[in-house]
């Protein structure tokens, strides 16, 4: 090894001394000798070498020092390797993978990011999401990324993100810090699947579950009960606290009247059924989810207060309360 690398030397040696002066004035020479790769620089003016010269059969040459890069460029190569095979891995990946510095900002935005949002990496490249892809309602994100960069574990998030022609789609993301040798946040690599399709279906088996097992649950407060008032009370309790609804109530039905009058209530009502006009009568009042339960004897299902014109009496007094769906029930002469 050493006879290849004296070798090399003496090669480079040999160009340098044997180098024209009508050539160009910088010299810049490699050489390989086995595994091993030399560099040599050299810088000759008006036909001498600048620098520290000696004579080599009557001419000018420059004492040159040789550096071995062997090393160096095996370092390099398998940095290149290495990045290129991370690049392949995350532009082939399925899922977003986002990259954030200490800032916020993307430095890494993969191909499958690009093809579900509409934007290039080059578009977004600096940008942080918070400014550019989501709502102001979302604007916890922020908070997210700023517990992430103190060291502070948020595994999971969803949120909305704005695509390029105005929709939104909701994202589960996975969150990971890499950190420096200090211990300080250097980046966040989130990595997000879309569950825009997913997520109805999810939440509807998860309030279908939870309406078993509170219906479930119902059965011994009849079973416990002593008196009307205890069952009222029971049912509208167990309603709120194991079926999580806002407000539940059980309301009498007027033969005489054909109005409703309100029995029992349990959760979020802050005067909502104060004087709340409520018939099963053919009038306007009595045309609404309670009335009609109580008149056809179904389960009337009040998916969206705003769009059921049938609720426009008791629509204002609604949003103050910021009820949005109902739920009435027809149980023998009582409604809940």
């Amino acid at each position: 090894m050493q006879v290849d690398k004296y070798n090399a030397v003496r090669g480079l040696f040999y160009v340098l001394v044997n180098f024209h002066q009508d050539c160009f004035d910088f010299i810049f020479g490699n050489a390989e000798a086995g595994c091993h790769r030399w560099e040599m620089i050299a810088l000759r003016v008006m036909g001498l070498v600048r620098g520290r010269t000696s004579l080599y059969h009557n001419r000018p040459v420059r004492v040159t020092v040789f550096r071995d890069l062997t090393e160096r460029r095996r370092a390099e190569e398998e940095l290149r390797r290495e990045r290129e095979f991370t690049s392949t891995v995350l532009d082939t990946a399925g899922s977003l993978i986002v990259v954030l510095d200490r800032t916020g900002r993307i430095v890494r935005f993969n191909r499958t990011a690009e093809e579900l949002t509409g934007y290039r990496f080059d578009e977004v490249r600096g940008q942080t999401p918070w400014d550019y892809f989501l709502s102001p309602a979302e604007a916890a994100a922020d908070k997210v990324f700023k517990r992430l960069t103190a060291n502070d574990v948020v595994a999971r998030h969803e949120n909305h993100w704005r695509m390029r022609d105005g929709s939104y789609r909701l994202f589960d993301w996975s969150n990971r810090v890499i950190s420096d040798s200090a211990g300080t946040v250097e980046y966040v690599v989130s990595v997000g699947v879309d569950i825009t399709e997913r997520k109805p279906d999810e939440q509807a088996t998860q309030r279908l579950n939870r309406l078993l097992n509170t219906l479930g649950a119902v059965n011994p407060a009849l079973v416990r009960a002593e008196s009307e008032a205890q069952l009222f009370a029971g049912i509208c309790r167990t309603l709120v606290e194991q079926g999580e609804f806002s407000m539940a109530w059980v309301g009498l039905a007027d033969a005489a009247t054909q109005r409703v009058t309100v029995a029992c209530q349990s959760g979020f009502a802050h005067g909502y059924l104060e004087n709340l006009d409520i018939r099963y009568d053919d009038s306007l009042q009595g045309q609404g989810p309670t009335g009609t339960a109580i008149r056809t004897g179904r389960t009337v299902i009040n998916d969206d207060t705003e769009i059921n014109t049938n609720f426009a009496p008791w629509l204002e007094r609604s949003r103050e309360h910021g009820y949005r769906s109902s739920w009435p029930r027809r149980c023998g002469c009582m409604d809940k």
